[in-house]
């Protein structure tokens, strides 16, 4: 009720009365009040208001890493990445989209079939620099202040998964950053996504603090009955606190204004540039045909197949598109047509038209050139020619 109706978060004096009431610390109350308002200003947040289940995206580096890990144990990636319903071609685009809800139930499934419990800390590479897009990671290890760093996360973050929040309230001493995560605590593997992603908030702390930062409290939301192993040893002797309210590190509040040893130079984070990405989508027709793009090359899933992949049915993704003023084959059309031209306008590759029109979904030459005239009143080879004279010097 309060975070559906309190007029003014910065108000924190009418914010401490109301915690006191309810035993709650100032900065969960306000973390509380934000993350519902957020919620419920933002139709794409949810697909179905009961059980909040939200269309968020995550980038492919993390089901990479995983299905990495598991080629390494000899695990059939295929299969995984089957029962999961992610892209075959995973591995061939690091810029590709997945369905958050896919990863959680690829690393449940991997850590059920492969008896890990720990699979966040059985794999050695968990680190910002290592499983975060480098992007990403230079952004946020460039920020002049570990205060700084942490607010990035909230733009920055969403380059790697949307859905991602991360908010920093200071009380008296202590700093609480708070985590949420696109999922709810029951979902298969969420703890697993938790604590890989409170793993992750730490490493990025320690960017600032050094490597032999602890804080003063983890607390996870994570449900004991989930974590089957020593979870304190696992995060090297922190103290943990499982089945909370909030996902939440704390710490003394003057470590925020750390600063960042990279700052002088981003080349200590990495030697090259890191490739740009393209923007995060926000509309609920956007998310759908960033997932499309993974699918396209074993041919377009269908409106069934899609449903069935968002965990939704036929109807609700209709209707959600329907608030767009666009069909789901409209979707399918322009993510078709988005990458046939990227292909194309390719100077660098030697993809004939055959492979362009498989890429994107087309078992034919034929149905792919009546299609790219359609979208374009040029047959692909014009375009390509077109394109080829403008970049000549």
């Amino acid at each position: 009720r309060v975070g559906r109706t309190w007029p003014n978060f910065q108000t924190v004096d009418s914010i401490a009365i109301v915690g006191d009431l309810l035993n709650v610390p100032v900065g969960v109350m306000r973390f509380y009040c934000l993350a519902t308002r957020k919620t419920e200003e933002d139709p794409n947040m949810s697909l179905r208001r009961s059980g909040r289940h939200q269309l968020a995206l995550s980038r492919g580096i993390m089901p990479q890493k995983r299905l990495e890990f598991v080629d390494k144990l000899g695990g059939n990636v295929a299969a995984y990445i089957r029962r999961a319903r992610l892209p075959a071609n995973l591995f061939d685009d690091p810029d590709t989209w997945v369905y958050y809800q896919s990863y959680l139930k690829l690393i449940h499934d991997i850590a059920k079939r492969e008896g890990i419990p720990d699979l966040t800390f059985a794999i050695s590479d968990m680190n910002i620099k290592e499983a975060v897009v480098p992007a990403v990671t230079l952004r946020l290890c460039s920020a002049p202040t570990l205060a700084e760093a942490l607010r990035r996360v909230n733009y920055w973050g969403q380059y790697q998964q949307t859905g991602l929040r991360v908010d920093t309230f200071v009380s008296n001493d202590t700093a609480s950053v708070l985590l949420r995560l696109p999922a709810s605590v029951e979902t298969p593997g969420f703890s697993i996504s938790e604590t890989g992603s409170m793993l992750l908030l730490l490493d990025l702390c320690r960017v600032y603090l050094g490597n032999g930062f602890k804080p003063a409290m983890l607390n996870l939301m994570s449900r004991s009955q989930d974590v089957s192993y020593e979870i304190e040893d696992a995060y090297g002797g922190v103290r943990v606190q499982l089945d909370s309210s909030v996902s939440e590190i704390r710490f003394p509040k003057h470590l925020l204004a750390s600063v960042s040893p990279f700052l002088s130079s981003s080349k200590e984070v990495f030697p090259q540039a890191p490739a740009p990405l393209s923007s995060p989508p926000s509309k609920v027709s956007d998310k759908v045909k960033a997932l499309l793009d993974g699918y396209l090359p074993d041919g377009a899933p269908t409106l069934a197949e899609m449903s069935e992949i968002l965990g939704v049915s036929q109807r609700t993704l209709q209707r959600l598109l329907a608030r767009e003023d666009v069909t789901y084959f409209q979707v399918v059309d322009e993510a078709r047509c988005a990458r046939a031209l990227q292909y194309l306008s390719d100077c660098d590759s030697n993809a004939c038209i055959d492979d362009i029109a498989h890429r994107v979904g087309y078992a034919e030459r034929s149905p792919f050139i009546r299609s790219f005239k359609r979208w374009t009143s040029m047959t692909p080879a014009v375009y390509r020619e077109s394109r080829t004279v403008q970049h000549t010097p």
